[in-house]
């Protein structure tokens, strides 16, 4: 079975021209597409389905940035979440601040919005530390530490958004 990055004939890094991968999928999706193979045997529409539906999911993970870094650890056999469980205590601290100040700004937008900005910069931030860490062969245990610290501000944007 092939990898994601596999299906569009792409570095497995974290850096990735999206255009590209945008442009690869389409070609790749117009190839595999079930209606493309109607007339043939029902083997052939089965199989058709089944890799489109492997062609979706490595596109909906990679152009991800989270979902990538994810990927990418998980590809080259780094930790999964739960055996890096540790969150410096400050970083604890200030999530909770973030949470008392989501509730503080339930009913002023634009105080929402800055929040949301602060979170985003947060956010990306960290993420452009995983991409240096991933494509520089840096430690998977330090990406992880960095990626399961992106959970927590992509739940805290989640509940902003929905307040």
């Amino acid at each position: 079975m092939k990898n994601h990055f596999e299906w569009f004939d792409i570095p497995a890094q974290y850096v990735l021209d999206l255009d590209q991968l945008e442009q690869r999928y389409l070609s790749k999706s117009k190839e595999l597409h079930p209606d493309f193979h109607r007339g043939g045997v029902s083997v052939e529409h089965e199989v058709s389905q089944d890799l489109a539906a492997q062609l979706n999911q490595a596109y909906q993970t990679l152009k991800d940035p989270f979902r990538r870094a994810d990927y990418l650890i998980q590809l080259r056999a780094g930790p999964t979440p739960s055996q890096v469980r540790d969150v410096p205590q400050e970083f604890l601290e200030q999530v909770l601040d973030w949470r008392m100040e989501i509730a503080a700004v339930k009913n002023n937008p634009s105080a929402a919005q800055k929040l949301e900005e602060e979170l985003q910069s947060k956010r990306e931030q960290l993420l452009a530390e995983v991409g240096e860490i991933l494509d520089s062969g840096g430690s998977l245990e330090t990406a992880r530490r960095k990626l399961n610290l992106v959970k927590y501000l992509n739940n805290l944007i989640q509940d902003l958004l929905t307040e």
